[in-house]
Parts: C-alpha cells; sequence; structure tokens
C-alpha cells in the first residue's frame, strides 16, 4: 500500500493510502481506492485523477456548464412544485 500525503480521509483528516488504481472508461482519468491510515478510522473511499490538460479543456466548456447548471436548477424548481402540488392532492 503505497502512502499518499496529498489526500487526507475525509472522516478524519488522517492520511490515506493507495490500495488500488483503475483505469476509467476514459484513458485519461484513473479511479484510485483510498483507505484511511488511521487504526481508529480505516475509512475506504474513491478519488478520480484528471490530468490537468483534460481540466483546461473542460474550462473552455465552462459557458456550457453555467448554462447547464442554471437549466438544471428551472428542472429541479418545477420537480418541486409539481412535487408540492402531488402532495395537496392535486
Amino acid at each position: 500500500m503505497a502512502h499518499s500525503g496529498a489526500y487526507r480521509c475525509p472522516k478524519c483528516q488522517a492520511p490515506t493510502a493507495v490500495i488500488e488504481t483503475r483505469q476509467t472508461g476514459r484513458a485519461e482519468i484513473q479511479k484510485r481506492r483510498r483507505e484511511c491510515i488511521s487504526h481508529d478510522c480505516g475509512t475506504r473511499f474513491n478519488t478520480f485523477e484528471v490530468p490537468e490538460s483534460l481540466f483546461l479543456e473542460f474550462q473552455h466548456g465552462i459557458a456550457a456548464l453555467e448554462s447547464f447548471k442554471e437549466a438544471l436548477s428551472q428542472i429541479n424548481a418545477v420537480n418541486g412544485q409539481a412535487a408540492a402540488s402531488l402532495r395537496k392532492g392535486g
């Protein structure tokens, strides 16, 4: 198990170790299974590591992302109104 000081346990903030690394559907993105090295915790979690060059490509589409977030917010509002209407029986 390789110790990785860059990632901390989300539960106790102790250092973590990589216990498994896999490629995802996109070869550039790696999924790593991590485990807290604290004997009191032992929490396991996943990280997805993306090369900076891929992240920069994503930033070019940030305007599209903001539009998507706005549309999603509107959809959630409509869904919330529909659920409230169903609860009232109407």
